[in-house]
């Protein structure tokens, strides 16, 4: 997809396999979920927990809730996405780095990027464990952007998806 004059505006691959940046990506030492705080403050450079662990978060998404956002955000009526048991949808899982962020932080959120590992299906009806590290973070034109490594594992412990996204919190000021 282009935007204005020919700059890339969206690009992919996709294949199948492990990838290589797969091992790349730092795991959580911590994968206990934890409740998110009252208070959520914003966060700066200041305070950015660069190459710590973010608290884990636990989800449980059902297949109701899978289905409405296959219908709503990504207008995708494919059968994957219905019924007990379904799929969860691509898009979904690649939100749940920001998802991550805003559970221990408040901020605005632009994805910058995803590489995605798919390890196994995921699918609703399950308890799911979103556990990750602020790998790291810089500035580029004025935007301050956190990478943030993340796994989704089952409820029995199993990876399902192994992640990392570079995220903007922080807009520069124009």
């Amino acid at each position: 997809m282009a935007k204005h004059a020919g700059d890339i505006a969206v690009r992919g691959t996709a294949g199948l396999g492990i990838t290589d940046f797969n091992a790349e990506i730092t795991e959580a030492t911590d994968r206990t979920p934890v409740a998110q705080p009252e208070e959520r403050p914003f966060i700066t450079r200041a305070l950015a927990p660069l190459g710590e662990v973010l608290p884990a978060m636990s989800i449980d998404l059902s297949s109701a809730e899978a289905e409405l956002y296959a219908d709503e955000k990504a207008r995708d009526s494919d059968p994957l996405w219905r019924g007990a048991g379904a799929r969860v949808h691509p898009g979904w899982i690649a939100q749940r780095a920001n998802a991550l962020l805003a559970h221990t932080w408040r901020y605005t959120a632009i994805h910058a990027s995803s590489q995605i590992q798919h390890l196994a299906p995921v699918h609703a009806d399950q308890r799911l464990l979103v556990s990750g590290r602020l790998a790291s973070g810089y500035e580029r034109k004025g935007h301050e952007y956190a990478v943030i490594d993340l796994t989704i594992s089952s409820e029995d412990g199993r990876d399902l998806v192994r992640m990392r996204q570079p995220t903007i919190y922080q807009v520069a000021a124009r």
